[in-house]
């Protein structure tokens, strides 16, 4: 028996493939949050950004808590881009994997 299907469109999928996400993440565990937030801040991911923020979520996968989740990544990725303490930045890229799994979630 098949699961619902997991939600998948091109701004969200432009954000979890090469240069999105990982790039930030990886900044943060290999050089420290100040890494994380310069990754975040680049040029080429505040578009990917910009992207997933613009292009709705697809009707089949749009639900109040996915469009909040994705309001939070969104929210979160760009205050780590403007910078603030190592904890905030932690915190705040806690708060954007919790978003994303719950934005990617079936």
């Amino acid at each position: 028996m098949e699961g619902p299907p997991v939600p998948t469109w091109p701004a969200l999928q432009a954000i979890n493939g090469e240069g999105g996400m990982m790039t930030v993440g990886m900044s943060m565990q290999r050089e420290g949050p100040k890494a994380a937030q310069a990754a975040a801040a680049a040029p080429a991911f505040t578009q990917l950004l910009d992207n997933l923020d613009k292009e709705p979520i697809p009707s089949t996968f749009s639900t109040p808590e996915r469009e909040a989740a994705k309001k939070a990544f969104v929210e979160s990725v760009q205050t780590i881009a403007k910078g603030g303490s190592d904890d905030e930045i932690k915190a705040l890229w806690e708060k954007a994997l919790d978003s994303m799994q719950k934005l990617t979630s079936p």
